[in-house]
């Protein structure tokens, strides 16, 4: 099994018992992961297809009935050349944003994205309704 010829690929299972709850600790610590590698000049990508298709894995380990592969992540060197590498998805540019959370605890409470053109980042601006 091989993921873009990367030299390393992760399987990332979750107790079924811990979902959903565990399948966002996971991507949070993907996210993390990736940050850090690409940090330290390494490429990674995730594969969530992967959960979709069990039956490899469990042929290289011997994996418990009751954990579920909820995704796949491959780390090594990318290739500019190759053509997938240079694929740009078209964005709309952030100006505003709000999204109701429960993040700072209060009731009716939203968290609204502004971009700084200026700075070039987004700023969180939390507001209560």
């Amino acid at each position: 099994m091989t993921a873009f010829d990367a030299p390393v690929m992760g399987f990332v299972f979750v107790h079924e018992k811990m979902l959903p709850w565990s399948a966002m600790d996971a991507g949070l610590m993907l996210q993390t992961l990736f940050l850090s590698a690409k940090s330290r000049g390494i490429d990674s990508c995730a594969i969530g297809i992967l959960s979709t298709w069990r039956a490899p894995v469990e042929a290289e380990f011997e994996i418990p009935e009751h954990y579920k592969l909820i995704t796949g992540f491959a780390l090594g060197y990318g290739d500019p050349q190759a053509p997938i590498n240079a694929m740009a998805a078209p964005r709309l540019r952030l100006s505003y944003c709000r999204l109701k959370t429960d993040l700072c605890g209060l009731t009716g409470c939203y968290l609204g994205l502004r971009h700084l053109p200026a700075g070039g980042g987004v700023s969180p601006t939390y507001l209560r309704t």
